[in-house]
């Protein structure tokens, strides 16, 4: 039931306008999600209401101008009667069809003229699995309860009519179901009949208009479970260090050492996820923990990666203004300020993160539940667009101010050639060290969530994003491991945050301490 959407048009108006030489390519067509079919042929369908009735609640725009496209028709069809020409309400000619004469009317199908099409697809079920998908045997008046027996007798295999104009048959015949169905039913000729391959993408049609891809990821499943595990050891391992440091061996507080500790609560709240987020994917993306958590866990990931960048970006302003700016008034302001500038930080990463507790994040396929918020979809959604939206714009503006942070303050200390204390040395090490956090954690899940949009300019169908689709996911899991690399920013924050660190090490080491 594949569902894409004109964007230009709408719906050609006639056969004529096939041929349309300003067309523009690839041809972008809205398909039914009742009988999928291009909705233009849903009249010749055996239940032209019901899909009448699913694009008017879901695009009402196509909707009217099918509607007014065949309007002349059917008043051309009543004017012979020297009627007044009135076209009748489209239910009211339904409630006439189903009127019953003697008890025992029926409902005559309108014949097909329309081009017919036969599909025929490899669809993976489990590991080495699969089944063949046929579709479109109905276009052509084929029987597809005799079908199903013919194929399940010609293969030895089980066969089943899912759909209203699909069967799916147990294993992959794909090499020779085309000549056996062209040798069952000869009106079917190489033109009307279409291998599309392997295919791993299941459709989901959305209330709000919206059409959204879900995937099976075997590789994925594979290998992201042990990643997230390792993100979450060492993750956790060194916020922990982290945190001891910041509570019980800090003498005194900064406004900088405030940024971090909040940095460290955020990465606190991926280490929460980060187990579930795992056996999720060692599931095969089964979600079995319910929808409440789904919104939750969704919406504390989001709140993570917004949290790493917005602190690591306040991290990189605050050092600036003392060395760029060292006379600046803001430099005098004391902690009171640092923890205001952190409550409204949260305050705004809340704000732009809470949608994702309000919708339902579920997706099915193959019998699993999919807690998902980065889908592609096709159609008009609020929610999906802002989502990518932020999540593009929250990395390139605090990437924007980190990299003039960072070029202000390295030619700034070019100049000053005595360095005592290491202070020019730990500096520059430090803000280079959020650079280089930044880049390795959140450039690469962008550049690809930005190609994913660049496809959508190309194709409106999902196979063809497969491979976006399982590239996003992998360098999502890069957002991760910022909570395994922030600790070595904390370790160049500050002389004392260092010297904490190695006292901890050797005392864990059982080496002497050195005054």
């Amino acid at each position: 039931m594949a569902t894409t959407e004109n964007a230009e048009s709408g719906l050609p108006e006639n056969k004529g306008d096939r041929a349309d030489p300003d067309a523009k390519y690839p041809l972008k067509v809205l398909y039914c999600g009742v009988c999928s079919l291009p909705v233009e042929y849903c009249e010749y369908m055996p239940e032209p209401a019901k899909c009448k009735q699913w694009l008017e609640k879901n695009f009402p725009d196509v909707f009217a101008k099918l509607t007014l496209g065949t309007a002349p028709r059917q008043e051309t069809k009543g004017g012979g009667g020297g009627g007044g020409g009135e076209v009748p309400p489209a239910g009211e000619e339904e409630e006439k069809k189903k009127q019953k004469r003697g008890g025992r009317g029926q409902i005559k199908q309108k014949k097909k003229t329309v081009p017919q099409k036969v599909t025929i697809a490899k669809i993976p079920r489990a590991k080495k699995k699969y089944v063949t998908r046929v579709c479109g045997l109905a276009t052509f008046d084929i029987d597809l309860k005799e079908a199903q027996r013919f194929f399940a007798q010609k293969f030895s295999c089980g066969a089943s009519v899912t759909a209203d104009d699909e069967i799916i048959i147990q294993g992959d015949f794909t090499d020779d179901i085309i000549d056996v169905i062209q040798e069952k039913w000869p009106e079917v000729d190489d033109d009307s009949i279409d291998d599309l391959g392997e295919f791993h993408s299941s459709i989901i049609i959305m209330n709000n208009s919206s059409v959204c891809c879900t995937y099976e990821t075997p590789m994925l499943d594979q290998y992201l479970p042990p990643v997230m595990f390792t993100e979450f050891i060492l993750g956790l391992m060194g916020n922990v260090l982290a945190l001891s440091m910041f509570f019980y061996h800090r003498d005194t507080w900064k406004p900088n050492s405030i940024y971090l500790a909040h940095l460290a609560l955020a990465d606190a709240l991926v280490l929460f996820c980060l187990p579930f987020r795992a056996d999720y994917y060692r599931r095969g993306k089964n979600w079995v923990y319910g929808d409440a958590f789904c919104r939750i866990l969704l919406f504390l990931l989001a709140t993570n990666r917004a949290g790493g960048i917005f602190f690591l970006t306040a991290v990189a302003v605050d050092r600036y203004l003392k060395i760029v700016h060292p006379l600046n008034r803001i430099n005098r302001m004391g902690l009171r300020y640092a923890l205001w500038v952190s409550v409204g930080l949260w305050v705004l990463i809340i704000a732009m993160t809470v949608y994702l507790l309000t919708d339902e994040h579920f997706y099915y396929l193959n019998n699993h539940t999919q807690c998902e918020s980065f889908n592609i979809c096709f159609g008009s959604n609020s929610r999906f667009t802002w989502h990518n939206v932020f999540y593009v714009i929250q990395f390139f503006v605090p990437t924007a101010i980190v990299i003039y942070c960072t070029t202000c303050i390295t030619w700034q200390l070019k100049s000053k050639t005595v360095d005592t204390q290491g202070k020019i040395k730990r500096a520059v090490q430090f803000i280079l060290a959020v650079a280089v956090v930044f880049i390795i954690c959140f450039f690469p899940s962008n550049i690809s969530r930005i190609a994913m949009y660049v496809l959508k300019h190309w194709y409106n169908e999902c196979h063809y994003f497969v491979e976006a689709n399982d590239a996003f996911k992998t360098t999502v899991c890069f957002t991760y491991f910022n909570s395994v690399l922030n600790p070595i920013v904390y370790y160049f924050s500050s002389p004392a945050f260092s010297g904490s660190f190695r006292r901890i090490c050797m005392k864990l080491l059982g080496k002497k301490i050195e005054e």
